[in-house]
């Protein structure tokens, strides 16, 4: 035990970056699915969406969640944890091997599927060796098998108590057999969705169906990284963690979502969705535009260190919360999330997500830097709200020309925006001046710009009645929209107005929009 105990501590403290880690995992991932490949088909790879993207993010998804599982359990430092587990990890390579010589031995194809049924028996015997299922080949239950007990050994190296070390070992298990059989679980889930409908006579239940295949379920274990990733950093330091949740610019996430979801309902009116797992593509939309603006963000921020010391001390760069480098490897996690989010809900929301970022890169980064010219950079905002708006209308259409008849509704938001972008400006006048960016409040000070920004927060406010008459023919909404605009017109006269307030105004108006819709 004391050699196991040495081996384990040296592995837990070799130098190890982030890219280092990634790539390791990454390669051994794909030496898995390059044997795997051979195996099955009798031939290498084809560079598709699944080999290229759905096997990585299957098991980089179950990697976190292990790693948090063990730490949680050993009580050790995340960080440790996460270079340990690779020694582990890497038996994912061991089943193919084991299933290519019993496949040769026996003269067998062997093929690796998630499991589809039975759920609860399968759960209940898979290490009964009498019970067989293609679904569970001698590999696969090796690999699992095996992994628990690693678990075991390592939680009990570092604990010393067996019942730590077995509740640790069960749950890893209970893990690694969801994940293999997530169509299983969503099944059962429709089925008892099913089962309350009928127990509950809900006549009027709009989903009637649940559509299963590898874009839903890769949309599924991205959201779990999402989660099992800040749950890494919070374990990792809880005061990075803090700094990156505080400067995800939530209202402005949420303004985009908001768009998105107004363009997803024009789309489904008179088009009723009755695929229930649809919900779980619309959220992976949702994520994608989330994480599109969170990677523009750091691009920001990582440009406007010394604005942000003046305007934003708090943000982590300015505040030294996050170095720059650690900044920019969370950049490039918000990057990836965003474009596999994209890739798998539908090719026009990936084009779409590429539009987005490309357009807030050049609006913050050196040289084209196009924020500091005052007429540019309302038109970036601008266009970033009529793609986020596409976002929800187009991803799912079949047929793009759709789109043509609310052509209109796409000028009216990007003239709207265009205009309303100004209000951003009010408290970064100090940051703008140092930095050479030109705004209204630059041009004309914080007080001497307030009347004209108020002013046009209003018209955009009195432009999207027109959109409620030109799509629904409902002219009440006028009522509506003069009264929020009359509201932000004086309240962003006022010295001490905050951009908080605006933002809430924004979001009560964009409900009260979204009932009129519907």
């Amino acid at each position: 035990m004391g050699r196991i105990a040495r081996f384990i501590e040296r592995c837990e403290n070799s130098p190890m970056s982030f890219g280092l880690w990634l790539s390791t995992a990454l390669f051994i991932i794909f030496i898995r699915d390059g044997i795997e490949s051979l195996l099955t088909t009798q031939n290498f790879a084809v560079p598709n969406g699944f080999h290229l993207l759905h096997f990585p993010v299957f098991f980089l998804s179950l990697l976190i969640c292990i790693i948090i599982v063990l730490h949680f359990f050993t009580k050790t430092e995340i960080q440790k944890v996460s270079k340990i587990a690779l020694i582990p990890f890497s038996i994912i390579i061991l089943p193919v091997i084991i299933d290519l010589g019993i496949s040769l031995a026996t003269k067998t194809k062997i093929t690796y599927i998630y499991i589809t049924d039975n759920f609860w028996q399968v759960l209940l015997r898979f290490f009964d060796p009498s019970y067989q299922t293609p679904e569970l080949p001698t590999g696969i239950r090796a690999e699992i098998t095996l992994v628990i007990v690693m678990a075991f050994i390592y939680i009990f190296s570092k604990r010393k108590k067996i019942a730590v070390a077995v509740l640790g070992a069960v749950a890893t298990y209970i893990l690694c057999f969801l994940y293999i059989s997530v169509p299983a679980v969503l099944i059962e889930l429709f089925k008892f969705m099913a089962f309350l409908i009928n127990t509950l006579h809900l006549n009027n239940f709009p989903f009637e169906k649940g559509f299963i295949d590898e874009s839903l379920v890769s949309i599924l274990e991205l959201i779990l990284i999402s989660f099992t990733s800040l749950i890494w950093l919070w374990r990792y330091d809880p005061s990075k963690c803090k700094a990156v949740i505080k400067n995800m610019r939530l209202t402005r996430s949420l303004h985009y979502i908001l768009l998105c979801l107004i363009g997803a309902l024009l789309y489904s009116l008179g088009l009723p969705i009755l695929d229930l797992f649809a919900l779980i593509r619309i959220a992976g939309m949702f994520f994608a535009v989330f994480f599109a603006f969170q990677f523009s963000v750091v691009t920001n921020d990582i440009f406007d260190i010394d604005c942000d010391k003046l305007s934003n001390p708090g943000r982590p760069l300015a505040a030294e919360n996050l170095k720059p480098d650690e900044y920019l490897n969370i950049g490039f996690v918000y990057l990836g999330l965003s474009l596999l989010f994209g890739y798998w809900v539908s090719g026009t929301c990936l084009m779409i997500i590429l539009l987005f970022i490309a357009l807030y890169f050049i609006y913050s980064v050196p040289p084209l830097r196009l924020k500091r010219f005052l007429l540019i950079s309302p038109l970036i905002i601008g266009l970033e709200a009529v793609l986020a708006f596409a976002l929800g209308r187009l991803s799912f259409a079949e047929d793009l020309s759709s789109g043509y008849r609310d052509s209109p509704i796409f000028w009216l938001i990007f003239i709207a925006f265009t205009l309303s972008s100004t209000v951003k400006d009010l408290k970064d006048i100090e940051g703008d001046r140092k930095s050479g960016v030109i705004t209204l409040p630059t041009l004309f000070g914080k007080q001497g710009s307030r009347k004209t920004i108020a002013f046009l927060v209003f018209v955009s406010y009195c432009l999207a009645p027109y959109f409620i008459i030109l799509r629904f023919n409902k002219p009440y909404g006028l009522i509506l929209s003069i009264v929020f605009g009359l509201i932000n017109l004086f309240y962003i006269q006022r010295r001490k107005s905050q951009e908080r307030i605006i933002f809430l105004l924004y979001f009560i108006y964009a409900f009260l929009l979204i009932l009129i819709i519907k």
